[in-house]
């Protein structure tokens, strides 16, 4: 459960850090926030852009290969902190039994 809470704060903080509108100004001056943008677009426009690659340029390797290490990138930053925590429960594991 904590590595989705990291993974979760991580994502959110390079999500805003990337410029993606959570929050903006409105005509008044008065900052907006909408967190509904970091469930819809944020897990939505991978795959989006994803199947867009695959379609227009034949292969989707290259948008993979430039979103493999992007924290603002949800399925990788949950990918990862979900695989770190199985070798760290593995490494705990193996040290149990010996």
């Amino acid at each position: 459960m904590n590595h989705i809470i990291i993974a979760f704060i991580i994502y959110v903080y390079s999500f805003i850090k990337l410029g993606n509108t959570v929050y903006r100004l409105d005509s008044n001056n008065n900052i907006q926030t909408n967190y509904l943008v970091l469930f819809t677009e944020g897990f939505i426009g991978p795959l989006r852009s994803f199947i867009y690659s695959v379609l227009y340029n034949n292969s989707g390797l290259q948008y993979l290969y430039s979103q493999l290490f992007q924290w603002h990138n949800p399925y990788w930053t949950f990918g990862f902190f979900y695989l770190l925590n199985f070798v760290i429960k593995k490494i705990k594991y193996k040290k149990y039994l010996n």
